[in-house]
């Protein structure tokens, strides 16, 4: 079949000066990067077609040009196991990367045995999740963070095409595959899916322009009753104990240089530089998949002109201007939010809201007439309200569709306005909830200026209805929570089986031994580990006895019954603390402060003001398995129960202690959330593991 995508002849090749402005403009874009300006360390996926070929070309230029010198490029080779000769394949194509004086890695799928891959019904989806999955992975064994694909302007035409055929009708999902963007089909993978590193939160008073939003200088600073006034915003709202948990970042991202590259020009690049490589005809089978079906009526003019290429990229180019206006107006609508409280222990969010009166003037001054919000302004609120839902979501980012967002816009923002001159109507409720996030109507506190650190018990729930009826007024805060646990369905859990050292080696390790991370309600990250207790060190904690190792351990979310037995036993550890007159102490466990409870008033206090009513039951805890399922600590408040792991060895007497310590952080969130919406938060970025 002579398909127009592989005629080299009137296409020039990609030059060495081109893609090095592709790379170098992608590296700039990627947020993570902000120096240096070129990268230093990527990977190659590489199938042995032209377009994987002629990346791989072109990355040896970049360095034989010395156009990026001291790049270091690593090919990875995926063989899918899924029909014969592939493994020849996989080593034939790692032969002409050696040509190229690179040092290819071939990675196998490993399929449940007895498994034919190509007869299975959804092959193409496994093999694209385990496919990326297995290159996250070596990413990560080579500590890259950057894998380079072939993905090229032919294959964005294909997938906007098939997702009109679905249906689609977001503009979002006609602006194509993002040329930079995190690892798909690796959620819930440490190091994988942005995570890896992470980011600290810390402190800043910062003066807004009431206007503009935007930080100021002491001499510029607005009038503080008319900031108060026209927003509703005290700038002075500090943050204590509720940021110490780092959030998670970094992970692996995927780069794609050929974006805006056709086929046809990749293909020249290996022809006329005499480039090796090879075809799939499968590819090119209408009968095989529905995306081969759309490739050859594309390739052939099949398709009416309104559905060709030239028309797709157009669709494209507009689309991508739609979602950069929405983005715009998004952020603009974030600088006119405010983030009054942020707290990581529970993941919860304060957040105030513009005036519903004042939603529709996004770019325009205060004194202008309020008219119809329109169909781009509601977009953009929706695309916001889910940027601030992100931050509390037990999912991914950007997942929650947009029409389940229609009630919530409805009641965030009622009607200010008489519609056909009648008063709108009474909102049918308050409190909501979209994919586990509940909103829930608050007050500020009066007494915010005196005592400007505020709990979560300070802020009440209030009534929306009265949004109508005073709305120059009005307040618009509401408290986002990680809505509580459906009964109908089984509670979020994490198992761990904590491996205590050999009894022969148990004195002398030094450091932690750490479980591998697991993502929790996909909320938190948390590893596990235990540290031996010094000889010298009095063992005051009641000892929890395992004849067995490892200790069966779950982090799982806090029942009600589990309140009333903490509090027995921190009655009568304190008891028991007082017969035998042991001296109080807090420990510091590598780079976290774990605090061990020793009173039910601590206990008490933490829940009271942070973790009020049913939010308690939404927060992460440590538990046993097994036995009794006594809860051990409360890792997100970086508290303990005052127990050691006791470990019995066999039948005998001999007996060693062990301290619980953890690791954990908050997942990962949308850093220009914080950046636009917050007067008092700034972040501190550090690489690196925990």
């Amino acid at each position: 079949m002579a398909l127009r995508s592989l005629r080299p002849d009137s296409h020039i090749p990609i030059s060495p000066n081109e893609f090095y402005d592709a790379v170098t403009n992608l590296w700039k874009i990627w947020r993570v990067s902000k120096k240096p300006s070129k990268p230093s360390r990527i990977a190659l996926a590489v199938s042995g077609g032209p377009d994987s070929m002629a990346l791989a070309f072109l990355c040896k230029q970049l360095i034989s040009e010395r156009l990026i010198p001291d790049l270091n490029v690593k090919p990875f080779i995926v063989d899918h196991k899924a029909r014969e000769g592939s493994t020849e394949e996989a080593h034939n194509v790692a032969s002409w990367l050696k040509d190229l004086g690179f040092e290819p890695s071939i990675l196998t799928l490993r399929w449940a045995s007895g498994t034919i891959p190509s007869s299975l019904s959804n092959f193409e989806t496994s093999a694209r999740k385990y496919r990326y999955q297995m290159l996250g992975h070596a990413c990560k064994e080579y500590n890259i963070q950057a894998l380079f694909l072939g993905h090229h302007q032919d294959d964005t035409v294909e997938t906007v095409l098939s997702r009109l055929v679905r249906g689609q009708r977001q503009a979002s999902g006609f602006t194509g595959v993002a040329s930079v963007g995190h690892i798909p089909e690796c959620h819930g993978i440490y190091g994988l899916a942005e995570s890896g590193s992470f980011i600290k939160l810390k402190n800043v008073k910062s003066r807004i322009d009431p206007a503009g939003r935007h930080p100021v200088h002491d001499r510029e600073r607005p009038d503080e009753s008319q900031l108060k006034q026209a927003w509703g915003i005290n700038s002075n709202t500090p943050h204590s104990n509720d940021i110490l948990l780092p959030i998670s970042d970094g992970g692996i991202y995927l780069f794609r240089p050929f974006s805006s590259f056709p086929k046809s020009r990749l293909t020249s690049t290996c022809l006329q530089n005499n480039i090796k490589f090879a075809i799939d005809k499968t590819n090119f089978d209408p009968t095989v998949t529905s995306r081969n079906t759309l490739r050859y009526l594309l390739s052939n003019d099949m398709l009416p002109r309104a559905l060709r290429a030239p028309s797709i990229l157009q669709l494209i180019e507009n689309s991508k201007q739609v979602s950069e206006e929405l983005n715009r107006q998004s952020n603009i609508f974030l600088r006119k939010s405010q983030i009054i409280k942020l707290d990581l222990r529970t993941g919860s969010l304060v957040i105030n809201f513009p005036n519903p009166r004042l939603i529709q003037n996004f770019g325009v001054s205060l004194d202008d007439p309020v008219g119809p919000a329109s169909v781009m302004t509601q977009k953009a609120m929706v695309i916001t309200l889910r940027r601030f839902l992100d931050v509390i979501l037990p999912g991914q980012k950007n997942h929650v569709p947009f029409h389940k967002f229609k009630s919530a816009l409805q009641i965030i923002f009622p009607a200010s306005e008489a519609i056909n001159g009648e008063a709108p109507p009474p909102l049918k409720m308050d409190i909501f909830t979209v994919d586990g996030v509940k909103f829930e109507p608050v007050k500020v506190p009066k007494k915010r200026d005196a005592e400007p650190h505020l709990n979560l018990k300070a802020f009440k729930s209030r009534k929306q209805n009265d949004a109508t009826a005073s709305i120059s007024e009005f307040q618009n805060t509401w408290l986002l929570t990680r809505a509580p646990f459906p009964r109908r369905l089984p509670l979020p859990t994490a198992s761990f089986n904590l491996q205590l050292p050999d009894l022969s080696i148990a004195d002398h390790v030094d450091s932690v031994t750490w479980s591998d991370w697991q993502l929790w309600d996909n909320r938190y990250w948390i590893r596990l580990g235990a540290e031996k207790v010094p000889r010298t060190y009095p063992i005051e904690e009641w000892p929890y006895e395992y004849r067995d190792t490892p200790v069966p351990l779950v982090v799982r979310p806090m029942k009600s019954l589990d309140l009333a037995e903490v509090r027995k036993q921190l009655l009568q550890y304190q008891i028991w603390h007082h017969e035998n007159h042991f001296s109080r102490g807090v420990r510091k466990v590598e780079n976290q402060s774990i605090r061990t409870l020793r009173t039910r008033k601590i206990l008490d206090q933490h829940f009271w003001h942070h973790a009020p009513d049913k939010l308690r039951y939404t927060i992460p805890v440590i538990a046993e398995a097994t036995g009794q399922q006594r809860v051990l600590a409360f890792p997100s408040f970086g508290e303990r129960m005052p127990v050691t792991l006791t470990r019995g060895i066999r039948e005998t007497s001999v007996i060693d202690h062990w301290w619980l310590n953890w690791q954990i952080s908050y997942k990962n969130i949308e850093e220009d959330v914080l950046k636009l919406a917050s007067r008092d938060l700034g972040i501190e970025i550090r690489r690196g593991i925990l």
